[in-house]
């Protein structure tokens, strides 16, 4: 194990030879990126500072798992669409939600990384919904519910 000097992107130790890094500038995987790497960073030995420091988006894998277990849902339930005041309602909530990111761009959620509004596939040709339009999402901070299936028809 490495000696590493104080940075303020910094996370904990993974695995062996592995630390998180907060870095905007430094993508890695879900291990982090090794400490001789984190010992040469050029962000490297900065004072601590009063900046919150924003964790990372979820791995890819994680981000593929929850795309694939929402749409799921939302396909065996017929693909039930959000109306247009509750995309309203759902929006205003995540703009001012502490986890929402944006890339590029378009706003993601920054703890499952969905993308908030509808997203176009190949070449145009699919569409496929955003967190806030599919009724069968719930907020992973709990902030909205679910609106499929209705409260009453739910299975606790």
């Amino acid at each position: 194990m490495i000696e590493l000097p104080i940075c303020r992107w910094r996370g904990n130790r993974t695995i062996e030879g592995h630390v998180e890094c907060f870095s905007p500038k430094l993508r890695h995987g879900p291990n982090g990126v090794r400490e001789e790497l984190c010992l040469g960073c050029y962000l490297c030995n900065h004072e601590p500072d009063s900046t919150p420091i924003v964790a990372a988006m979820p791995s890819a894998a994680s981000q593929a798992q929850t795309f694939v277990g929402k749409m799921a849902k939302g396909i065996a339930a017929g693909i039930p669409r959000a109306t247009v005041e509750q995309v309203a309602e759902r929006k205003a909530i995540c703009d001012a939600c502490e986890h929402k990111k944006v890339e590029e761009g378009r706003e993601r959620c920054g703890l499952c990384g969905c993308y908030l509004r509808a997203t176009s596939w190949l070449f145009g040709t699919v569409e496929i919904p955003g967190k806030l339009e599919l009724a069968t999402v719930a907020c992973p901070a709990g902030k909205w519910p679910a609106l499929y299936p209705p409260p009453e028809k739910q299975v606790q």
